[in-house]
């Protein structure tokens, strides 16, 4: 039997109730229902911010991998680019596989180019030699969470007694509810601050080779 998918709320910043649960709205609390749902759609605006910082990234180390030392700051015009024949073969049937023959414009989404920078991985030896462990995992957890708060809605349930209840945030998605506490968003600050920090350091490493072998 397949699993039951949550039914969705009619809209953004809807305040739940289950079956016997009772919320008052009154002045003050309407005041508080605003101000969490403030709160929380910036909450939904930096998520998002961060991993198109994330993406932009990962955009330039993809652009260093597949045309190596054109984008270098400390390089001159007139520079070879660190490329030997080998790594170039690598690097032109990487292209041809997944960009030529297994992608269009219309599939060049953020999964895609972390399949990309996945396989590509897998097959440029310096990549394997200075790659953290797990980036492309972590990198896949930034985007499904991404994919999450672009497309479902926050809700608030009531938590406490009358008539001093606070509100508690969720993330409604069609497979699963994620509670949108600290805890949470905790973890995912030090997620996207270790995904960039290793981008970056990657970027910095695959300039630095100049063999490319």
């Amino acid at each position: 039997m397949s699993k039951k998918r949550t039914q969705l709320p009619p809209r953004d910043s809807w305040i739940a109730l289950s079956p016997g649960e009772s919320v008052h709205i009154d002045a003050e609390f309407q005041k508080k229902w605003h101000k969490e749902t403030r709160d929380f759609r910036e909450v939904r605006g930096s998520f998002l911010a961060g991993c198109f910082e994330i993406e932009y990234q990962l955009d330039l180390l993809l652009g260093e991998m597949l045309f190596p030392g054109l984008d270098n700051p400390d390089a001159e015009p007139t520079d070879n680019v660190p490329l030997t024949i080998e790594s170039g073969k690598v690097i032109k049937e990487l292209f041809d596989e997944l960009v030529l023959k297994g992608g269009s414009l219309s599939l060049i989404s953020f999964g895609f180019k972390i399949d990309l920078f996945k396989k590509s991985s897998s097959q440029i030896p310096i990549l394997q030699s200075i790659l953290p462990e797990g980036l492309g995992n972590k990198l896949d957890k930034v985007r499904k969470i991404r994919n999450r708060f672009a497309h479902y809605p926050i809700t608030f349930k009531p938590v406490g007694d009358l008539p001093n209840q606070s509100l508690s945030a969720r993330l409604v998605c069609r497979d699963k509810t994620i509670i949108l506490d600290q805890e949470f968003l905790d973890r995912y600050s030090k997620l996207f601050g270790a995904v960039m920090t290793e981008l970056e350091g990657t970027l910095k490493k695959l300039r630095e080779n100049t063999s490319r072998v």
